[in-house]
Order: structure tokens, then C-alpha cells, then sequence
């Protein structure tokens, strides 16, 4: 089973914790600070019943970082500023 999921920039970058649905309800993930798009994370035992033998399927978290559209005047001149310190 696959989730997808939109994180803000600045929750991939600083590291974060963030609830994600499952099929028993929500689950609780630590996204490391420094997140990339794309990344996938692995919830154990949280995805679909195996028809087989009973079990249950592991959950696959995909990230993807939203990137701000509508900046403030503050913000710009706050990513125009790390920019400056090279990230």
C-alpha cells in the first residue's frame, strides 16, 4: 500500500513529525531533518491483509516537498538570505 504525502519545505529541511493514515487510523512518522523529495518510508504491518496467510502488508510513505508559490516580502528576503549563506 502506498500514501502519499505533501510536506512544507521547511518540515523536510528541519526534520519533523507528522501523522499519516493507515488503515487502523493514523500513525505517527519521524521525518529526519534534511528530507528529500521523493523519499520513501516504511510503515511495518500497517498495509493491506495478505489473502494467503493472514498477515498484513507493509505501508509505503512517499514524500514529496512542496514548494512555496506565493511568497510574503519577508519570506523572500528570508530564502534570499540562506541563499546567501549557500543553502
Amino acid at each position: 500500500m502506498i500514501c502519499k504525502v505533501e510536506v512544507k519545505f521547511s518540515q523536510a529541511t528541519l526534520g519533523s513529525n507528522l501523522q499519516v493514515p493507515t488503515l487502523d487510523g493514523p500513525a505517527s512518522i519521524k521525518l529526519p531533518a534534511g528530507t528529500q523529495s521523493g523519499a520513501v518510508f516504511r510503515l511495518r504491518k500497517k498495509g493491506m491483509p495478505d489473502l494467503h496467510n493472514g498477515g498484513r502488508g507493509d505501508e509505503l510513505v512517499v514524500v514529496n516537498v512542496r514548494t512555496p508559490g506565493d511568497l510574503t516580502s519577508r519570506q523572500r528576503e528570508l530564502l534570499e538570505e540562506l541563499s546567501r549563506e549557500g543553502l
